[in-house]
């Protein structure tokens, strides 16, 4: 019955067929999902069916499996509104063969392609696409694209890892201010930065704390960093906090920094 109003007519209904079914539907369901989502041609209210088939997707026990039947149906699909709604399906499953077809989308022969893939890309629920953002930041001359995957990057640093040790996390920041072109970019990589808890992401966020243009940012990411590892490193998280001391003017700064 729900499969059946997801195609009504009136766009409430289609709505609240498809938040249902995001909740009710099994994986077996999933082919039929999809195959909605491709024979729409209303976009009003394709968000809701793009959610429900990828929460449907996460359901599958199988966690490399989830996104098969999305990416069969990627790889037939010729509409380009189709192809970009899919990409966003596949940001919502977020397993390892999600990432590889999203990335590899970000280089699309058509710019509406690339688009949606770099926002899904830079709306990723897990850590997985830091280093595709990484280098879509790196290589990209859009400056949109540029900034989303800078956005996302530095989002991505405060998301858990397993993969990704803190001193991989810290040579990531490294690279991306080598290519950092206005004190605004700085200071997102300066809020991804701080929440590398190393010593030597210690000694990186203070080299900018005597630049006044990010030096509020520089002072948060090295505050955050030395309440992070000053049990580990007392002596450099007291030498750091000291520098943001003799430095910071801003009340709420010194008042952290002295705690």
């Amino acid at each position: 019955a729900l499969l059946a109003e997801s195609t009504n007519p009136d766009r409430k209904v289609r709505r609240a067929a498809f938040k249902a079914l995001g909740r009710l539907a099994e994986q077996k369901d999933l082919p039929a999902l999809v195959a909605i989502l491709v024979k729409s041609q209303n976009d009003a209210g394709r968000t809701d069916a793009e959610r429900a088939a990828a929460s449907v997707a996460r359901k599958i026990t199988d966690e490399s499996k989830r996104a098969d039947i999305v990416l069969n149906a990627l790889n037939t699909e010729e509409s380009l509104p189709v192809k970009c709604s899919l990409l966003r399906v596949l940001g919502g499953i977020a397993n390892s063969k999600s990432l590889d077809a999203v990335a590899a989308a970000s280089q699309h022969a058509d710019p509406t392609v690339r688009d949606a893939a770099v926002r899904t890309l830079s709306q990723w629920p897990n850590a997985s696409a830091a280093k595709v953002l990484l280098d879509i930041y790196s290589d990209n001359q859009n400056l949109i694209h540029r900034q989303l995957a800078l956005r996302g990057f530095a989002r991505m640093l405060a998301l858990p890892d397993a993969d990704r040790s803190a001193r991989e996390s810290l040579e990531m920041c490294r690279k991306v201010m080598s290519k950092t072109r206005s004190a605004d970019e700085k200071k997102q990589v300066l809020s991804g930065l701080g929440n590398v808890a190393h010593p030597d992401a210690l000694a990186m966020a203070g080299q900018f704390v005597e630049i006044e243009a990010v030096r509020t940012e520089a002072a948060m990411a090295t505050i955050k960093i030395a309440a992070a590892i000053g049990q580990t490193h007392p002596d450099q998280a007291k030498t750091a906090i000291e520098k943001v001391l003799s430095v910071a003017q801003i009340p709420y700064l010194r008042e952290q920094a002295q705690e």
